[in-house]
């Protein structure tokens, strides 16, 4: 094995699979909580640029630990042979709805201020914040004997967490403009996953973008129920009527959090 592969072998040590709301699962919704206060404090003072730089810092952590949970999947240590055997395990290509602030994180660095580079931080500020707060607070699918892998799934959902409430507190401007330029990219985020998922079937690949293929049953709650009762295409819409709707009611409660911050730090009434 090479030094990658050492360490990859490494990071595969198993463990007994933690359980939700046992004390591996409450222990990292006590260390995301801790995080995000004394982050929110640190930057309370802070400008756009340093708010941007730690969202840069954040997406570029959760790129490395991505590539290594992959790696980690892909990897197989053969003892007899000492080497080691690499192949793809396409069942956790990173296209589920928490893989998306990997993407719109990374296009984000590419943007100078504005309309579009609001609208993508939006995106993670509501989409984002509803996934890391939906799977860290129930996590069940995504809990792994892996020690490593249960790791990093608390810490990408608590970055998704975090980065949300950042860009909320921080960065935040009501325009019902911008809110729609997000849903328009959740809506074309979850159409491209389809369109692979349709590949994806007919190619004989198994893997399920935002575990919402018309072909597969989703693991979602609710969804999964329907499974079979509503067309799988409606289901898509409903998918995406649902987080969208989510999307706006955070929006909704951090516009009426800024109104009545505006009027009683500006109204001379």
């Amino acid at each position: 094995m090479n030094f990658y592969e050492e360490i990859i072998y490494k990071l595969q040590y198993q463990i007994e699979q933690p359980k939700m709301y046992g004390v591996f699962h409450l222990g990292a919704i006590f260390i995301c909580i801790l995080f995000i206060i004394s982050l929110l404090i640190n930057i309370k003072k802070k400008d756009f640029k340093t708010v941007r730089k730690y969202i840069t810092i954040s997406i570029i952590i959760l790129l490395i630990l991505e590539t290594l949970k992959l790696s980690i999947y892909s990897f197989t240590y053969d003892k007899g042979t000492n080497t080691g055997i690499w192949e793809f395990d396409w069942y956790v290509l990173p296209v589920s709805f928490c893989s998306m602030p990997l993407y719109i994180g990374t296009l984000s660095f590419f943007f100078r201020k504005g309309k579009f580079l609001d609208s993508l931080y939006l995106f993670l500020g509501t989409y984002g914040l509803i996934g890391g707060l939906l799977v860290m607070l129930f996590p069940s699918t995504v809990l792994s004997g892996t020690l490593f892998l249960s790791i990093q799934t608390f810490v990408h959902h608590g970055f998704m967490l975090a980065m949300g409430l950042v860009i909320l507190s921080k960065i935040f401007t009501p325009s019902k403009r911008t809110l729609l330029n997000a849903i328009i990219i959740f809506t074309i985020l979850v159409s491209i996953g389809t369109i692979l998922n349709v590949v994806f079937y007919y190619t004989g690949i198994h893997c399920n973008a935002f575990t919402m293929s018309p072909y597969l049953k989703s693991d979602l709650p609710v969804f999964s129920n329907l499974f079979g009762i509503v067309n799988s295409w409606i289901l898509i819409l409903l998918y995406i009527l649902v987080f969208s709707l989510g999307s706006c009611a955070v929006y909704g409660i951090r516009a009426y959090l800024h109104q009545i911050y505006y009027n009683r730090h500006y109204s001379f009434a």
